[in-house]
């Protein structure tokens, strides 16, 4: 073992704690990296193992770009092509169930279930179906239905029960016919003749997919790209095909889940090194003792290097293992709301090793890098000045450079934010972040006095002494406020734009819904193929007295380029009655020249994406190829911001991508009709659609506000999470502080102080700290949240810059909150200390 490695292992072990807090501050940040890693992998598998499934016997499985429907006749060719041993194809959409009549899996409502239709005359289908109980698939009649073992067990079916099923013309009964082996992943499947889910999919003479088995010894890539020729653009034959939508879907839900680990990987740094670095500060006077002794420049360095490589290795072990722990947390209390909501068996996967890769460069390089600078600068002190009397850092003047370049990157900030333009304040608000971080011992103690006087209401003289020791330790005393300052900003700027996304929609539903009722699927699964209705369901609504009119949407998909587009079929004649929109460009009048051929209104996010402008034409995807649409208006309703979307008439959605299902009916009544009246009626009628419910505009918004609200309070009980950093910070700081004021404390003992004015004055320190980062974290976090609701206003989305006053007031508890929990053992470790041996230190 060399000298460097044997002085490094001496000092750890002689400095437990200051090497079990370094320690923490590694091994927290690791485990955030690891937990948060883990998770997205979790929900891929758990996903793809169900849409995925059987896959392994499918050289092909043939569907259209945009996951839409298309002419069995596709079938036909596809088994005439050369090289193709077997074809089979396939119906298959996700019905939602009304709550009255689905059956009970685990106590729980099954709220949606995928309906597969199944060619019943194959001899040998690509993908079997192996039923274990019951008649075998080619004996189906037209109201049979196969559901799984789990299905059978959970909801106590047996054979010949009835199961209702939603469909285009109101629902379907369909009875149990048989019980079929359970599949990998979760998602509740029922099987059913190819008619009949044609029929109740409303997808007759349609496919959703072909799957197909390629002949032996031949050239699978090959004969892939010979079938896309044949069929043309607009279709995929790829060799595992599942329904892509759905995870496209989960995949963006597990968006936020990655951005949150990309800020706990941010937090974890910035804390690895912030520790680090006040840890190698206070060590000035030993080290200046070690080159009194002797040491060169480079032994210092190296020692304190190979401190941060051991402490680097202990904490990235440590971290992983508590990282893989809390994942495995997470997940058991998230399976049984997947389990319910999603419809999905959740099951921990192993750890990816890009995973640990990035749990080990962040502990272990992260640590090494961390202590290099510091370690750099203090190698080159002086011994004679290293071993000087510690007064802490207040003589030791700011750098005037430093300080002119902070003042100056602020000055420009601010400027940024008043100009208004949104790249101005971009480069604005980082100079602003960067200047806090430079002027930062200079301001840190005029800070502290004001918030002094505030706690010498009830520690006035423990609020003096802790002043006092922050303006003695300034640079140490702000990077631990910046700590608190960067985690606290990430609050409050979620929470601005989580909130004035919340404002920014209510205030478009206002604008934009003009309609008393909504009818919609319980759960808008657009994206999934919810089962529609027929056009028979508006003119039954239509039909009641008192209404005035009832016009439906209808949802489609397309792509255009490489960007996936969503359609949303409307009347022309009839939409303006019952909703808006608000237009960039064109008028409410480019509605009505939506009844000409291929015209669309495109949503504002695409129009920002493109870049397209009034009467471009745009080319849109279908199943028989692409076609020409020419744009006659830019514009937001309040029920299709979020993705790029285009708005045509039913008639162009019908002729062009086989779309004629209702998806939602708004239902407005004349003037002077209570809605009480009418409700009742409406509800009646809609017994005979048990797809669809019933919903008061207002209500809907209502629902939309407050769940809304409890996503925002999701989000801060998650986000508490990030300011642990902070907390770990500050207590590192803290209990560093008291060992090196071991001294200082015996002499305030021996001069009469009591344990519980020691504990007082770490405590006022901590607060002091904790108030300055929540002042700036809260500027800061407002300065960015406006940033980042201009720019989802400048890609069209709906947001609307709201000041959030509750997410204030959560940040300035949580400061409180966790400065005071941060000060608890610190304080405690310094009032115990006995004054003999206090006094004795060194």
């Amino acid at each position: 073992m060399s000298a460097t490695t044997t002085l490094a292992l001496r000092y750890l072990l002689r400095r437990k704690t200051r090497a079990a807090l370094t320690t923490t501050a590694i091994v927290f940040g690791v485990a955030l990296v690891v937990a948060m890693g883990g998770m997205v992998p979790t929900l891929t598998a758990s996903l793809t193992s169900s849409v995925l499934s059987s896959v392994e016997q499918v050289d092909a499985s043939i569907s259209t770009t945009t996951q839409a429907p298309f002419p069995a006749d596709v079938l036909t060719r596809v088994r005439a092509m050369q090289g193709v041993k077997l074809a089979s194809g396939r119906v298959q959409g996700m019905v939602s169930l009304p709550a009255k009549s689905a059956p009970q899996l685990n106590g729980k409502p099954i709220v949606s279930l995928q309906l597969v239709g199944l060619e019943r005359d194959e001899v040998d289908p690509v993908r079997p179906v192996t039923v274990t109980e019951g008649k075998p698939v080619k004996e189906l009649s037209a109201d049979d239905v196969l559901v799984s073992e789990t299905l059978r067990d959970g909801a106590k079916l047996k054979l010949g029960d009835a199961l209702l099923v939603p469909s285009v013309a109101g629902s379907r009964t369909f009875h149990v016919a048989g019980f079929v082996s359970t599949r990998p992943g979760g998602i509740e499947s029922v099987f059913v003749t190819l008619p009949a889910a044609q029929e109740t999919l409303g997808l007759t003479a349609q496919l959703s997919q072909v799957d197909v088995r390629f002949s032996e010894g031949v050239d699978a890539p090959a004969t892939r790209q010979a079938l896309l020729t044949a069929l043309g653009s607009g279709y995929l034959a790829e060799a595992s095909r599942g329904n892509t939508q759905l995870i496209d879907q989960v995949m963006r839900a597990a968006m936020p889940m990655q951005a949150f680990g990309v800020l706990a990987m941010v937090m974890a740094g910035f804390i690895i090194f912030i520790t680090f670095r006040t840890v190698v500060v206070e060590r000035r006077r030993d080290l200046g003792l070690l080159r009194a002794l002797g040491a060169s420049q480079r032994t210092v360095l190296a020692m304190v290097t190979v401190e941060g490589l051991l402490l680097g290795v202990v904490g990235t072990v440590l971290g992983i293992l508590v990282g893989i722990g809390m994942e495995r947390l997470v997940i058991s209390g998230l399976a049984p709301v997947w389990r319910s909501q999603v419809g999905l068996v959740l099951e921990p996967q192993p750890t990816a090793l890009k995973t640990l890769l990035v749990a080990v460069v962040l502990g272990v390089g992260g640590s090494v890098l961390s202590c290099l600078a510091p370690a750099r600068q203090a190698s080159r002190v002086s011994p004679r000045e290293a071993m000087r009397p510690s007064g802490g850092d207040a003589r030791v003047p700011v750098s005037r450079v430093r300080l002119g370049v902070g003042i100056a990157l602020g000055v420009l900030g601010v400027v940024g934010l008043i100009t208004g333009v949104l790249a101005w304040q971009s480069v604005g608000a980082l100079c602003f972040i960067v200047a806090v971080f430079l002027v930062g011992p200079s301001s840190i103690v005029p800070l502290t006095s004001v918030f002094r006087r505030g706690l010498d209401v009830v520690m006035a003289q423990e609020g003096k002494l802790a002043q006092g020791n922050v303006a003695r330790q300034r640079h140490r005393s702000s990077i631990t406020a910046s700590v608190m300052t960067v985690a606290l900003a990430i609050i409050v700027a979620l929470a601005a734009l989580t909130n004035s996304t919340i404002e920014g929609v209510v205030s478009q539903i206002d604008r934009t819904l003009g309609a008393d009722f909504m009818v919609m699927p319980p759960t808008m699964m657009v994206g999934s193929g919810s089962v529609g209705a027929s056009a028979d369901l508006a003119r039954s609504l239509s039909a009641v007295e008192g209404v005035d009119v009832a016009t439906s949407l209808r949802m489609g998909a397309s792509r255009s380029g490489t960007q996936n587009v969503s359609l949303v079929g409307i009347d022309p004649q009839a939409y303006l009655k019952v909703a808006a929109m608000d237009f960039e460009a064109g008028t409410p009048e480019s509605v009505g020249q939506l009844a000409q051929p291929r015209t669309l209104i495109m949503n504002a996010l695409w129009a920002k994406q493109t870049g397209a402008k009034l009467q471009d034409q745009v080319e849109l995807l279908t199943p028989n190829g692409p076609v020409q649409y020419r744009v006659v208006g830019i514009g937001n309703d309040v029920l299709n911001y979020r993705v790029p979307s285009a708005y045509l008439s039913q008639a162009s959605l019908q002729q062009d991508f086989q779309v004629d299902s209702d998806l939602l009916v708004f239902v407005d009544l004349k003037q002077g009709v209570s809605s009480q009246s009418v409700r009742a009626e409406l509800e009646q009628r809609l017994e005979a659609w048990p797809g669809f419910i019933l919903r008061g505009t207002s209500e809907w918004r209502d629902k939309m506000l407050d769940d809304g609200r409890k996503k925002l309070n999701a989000m801060y009980v998650l986000l508490v999470v990030l300011v642990v950093p902070a907390l770990i910070a500050l207590a590192n700081t803290l209990g560093i502080n008291v060992l090196e004021r071991v001294r200082e404390i015996g002499l305030l003992r021996a001069i009469g102080s009591t344990q519980r004015q020691v504990r007082r004055l770490v405590l006022a320190e901590s607060l002091l700290l904790a108030c300055v980062g929540a002042l700036v974290g809260i500027g800061v976090g407002l300065w960015l949240g406006l940033i980042t609701v201009r720019a989802m206003e400048s890609f069209g989305l709906v947001a609307t810059f709201r000041i959030p006053v509750s997410g204030i007031a959560t940040t300035a508890v949580i400061a409180l909150v966790f400065g005071a929990l941060a000060a608890v053992l610190p304080a405690r470790h310094a009032s115990r200390l006995k004054i003999v041996s206090a006094l004795r230190h060194e």
